[in-house]
């Protein structure tokens, strides 16, 4: 057990477990790489490198000061082979910007269901998603930034 809060109706236990709707990312993610072909297996490594390459370079230099030439070179490949798996490097922070939030909104209304007052839930949420925000191999501290969500490419 991860942990447990006392409320006016008992113990509410907040633990990550097989059951619960949210698995780690990493652990679906290795599952279905198992079925999947060498080629496919290296196309998705890459991908995961430009990501991890881009969050970096995104929280270190910003959104704007960070080209997809930067983002290639930082990954060892060449620019056009970046395009091959994203279009624009608006494509790479929508796909950072979705890693960070469907799965909090998915784990706040699992939290509905769990039994506890509303206050007990949400510390369960805010545990689950702090956790799995901590597990992650990206760094989104930019993703939200004043510069992204001002950004009009972003803009959806």
């Amino acid at each position: 057990m991860i942990g447990t809060l006392s409320n006016d109706r008992g113990p509410v236990q907040c633990r990550p477990a097989a059951s619960n709707p949210v698995l780690p990312a990493a652990r679906q993610q290795n599952r279905w790489e198992a079925g999947l072909k060498v080629a496919e297996r290296t196309n998705i490594h890459t991908r995961e490198q430009i990501l991890r390459v881009s969050s970096r370079l995104f929280t270190e230099r910003g959104y704007r000061a960070t080209s997809t030439r930067d983002i290639a070179d930082g990954v060892g490949i060449r620019q056009p082979s970046l395009f091959h798996h994203f279009s624009s490097k608006a494509e790479i922070m929508a796909e950072l910007q979705q890693v960070e939030f469907e799965p909090a909104v998915r784990i706040l209304d699992a939290a509905r269901s769990l039994p506890g007052s509303a206050s007990a839930r949400l510390f369960c949420a805010l545990f689950l998603d702090f956790r799995r925000l901590l597990l992650l191999p990206y760094n989104l501290g930019a993703t939200t930034t004043a510069e992204v969500l001002n950004e009009p490419a972003l803009a959806d």
